[in-house]
């Protein structure tokens, strides 16, 4: 008969295997926490929008936006750290480039164009990857964070006129 073997050492492998099947479970009933869905339309900035496109935004807004944006649009991201200007606060519900006189909500193309060109200055890229469906889509959702959108209509247009110094040298 033979002596029995001392156990073998414990592996190094398991509790990182253990801790990595336990982060991703864990992601899982988080992110499933913070999922939202639509099962009806909202009136937002005084359009009807159906449960389908907001459920689209909120999945191009969570990939594409969140990280700088934060989850609840607060401009709080885990991205948004230490950055400068920080990123807007769609909570709040104000706008700086728009086409509408002060404290308006903006138009769909004023978020349309600051989400296709980006910024300058500011860390907000273009999104020229993105299907003009999916920017649409995303530009309806992050109405949601804000009740200005269920109380008002878009803001009254500024009027544009010719610019005195285009013949200038």
């Amino acid at each position: 008969m033979r002596p029995a073997e001392p156990p073998a050492p414990p592996s190094r492998r398991a509790p990182v295997t253990a801790t990595l099947v336990a982060a991703a479970v864990l992601s899982g009933l988080v992110g499933g926490c913070t999922r939202k869905r639509f099962t009806q339309g909202l009136t937002l900035g005084g359009q009807r929008i159906s449960a389908a496109t907001l459920n689209q935004g909120h999945a191009i807004f969570s990939r594409f936006c969140a990280a700088c944006h934060g989850e609840r649009g607060d401009g709080l991201g885990d991205a948004a750290r230490g950055t400068v200007p920080p990123p807007r606060n769609f909570t709040l519900g104000y706008f700086k480039y728009t086409s509408v006189k002060d404290g308006g909500l903006p138009t769909d193309d004023d978020l349309f164009r600051s989400g296709t060109r980006g910024l300058a200055g500011t860390r907000m890229p273009p999104w020229t990857g993105a299907s003009r469906a999916d920017l649409h889509a995303a530009v309806q959702y992050l109405k949601t964070f804000s009740p200005r959108w269920r109380e008002r209509t878009v803001g009254e247009l500024v009027e544009l006129t010719r610019d005195p110094w285009a013949a200038a040298d």
